[in-house]
């Protein structure tokens, strides 16, 4: 199990190294304070950051990433922002399949689930429209487009992440579905 980590260490340390971080929308921490209600929610999936710029799959930090032709066949002409996932707890597994250097098919046992649309105009969920109307006429077997629920409040909040915790799930994002996407950590995501 310690080599396991020191591996994956490893892999992350050389893939910050080898490219400066891409300028994406990054989350603050929810520390209960901030006005949740009407905000958007949906499960924080724990597996590799992944940009697709219309033509070819980076990590968060720019590190070009070699899935095969079939995986990527259906992706859009233009950039959206997602997670790269095995399921919950395989973490491990996905990191593994991902920072290979050629195309293989461990990338088939993983899915490409879109949270965000930057170039899109509008608030989250308008952007997110740009990409499930893109795939109702382009479908894929490898790209899904993450449902955002709305929260009514905070307990419906609690309620969401115990029931996820029990699932075996790493957290929540809430948005604000109104702000545009914003380049950069700020409070419109936590």
């Amino acid at each position: 199990m310690r080599h396991r980590i020191i591996t994956i260490i490893l892999m992350l340390f050389i893939l910050a190294v080898e490219c400066k971080a891409a300028d994406l929308m990054l989350p603050q921490v929810y520390d209960g304070n901030q006005d949740i209600s009407g905000g958007l929610m949906s499960e924080k999936l724990d597996g590799v950051r992944g940009y697709w710029d219309g033509k070819r799959l980076l990590s968060k930090n720019g590190t070009t990433l070699h899935p095969p032709e079939g995986f990527v066949k259906n992706f859009p002409d233009f950039a959206v922002e997602g997670e790269i996932w095995g399921g919950r707890n395989t973490f491990e597994k996905t990191v593994s399949a991902v920072m290979k250097d050629e195309p293989h098919d461990g990338w088939l046992d993983l899915k490409f689930l879109i949270f965000d649309v930057p170039s899109a105009e509008g608030g989250i969920q308008h952007r997110l429209d740009a990409a499930l109307k893109w795939f109702a006429v382009h479908p894929s077997e490898y790209a899904v487009v993450i449902e955002q629920k709305i929260i009514a409040n905070e307990k419906h909040l609690e309620v969401e992440l115990s029931r996820l915790a029990k699932l075996g799930g790493e957290g929540l994002l809430i948005r604000d579905p109104h702000t545009p996407y914003i380049k950069g950590r700020n409070n419109s995501i936590l």
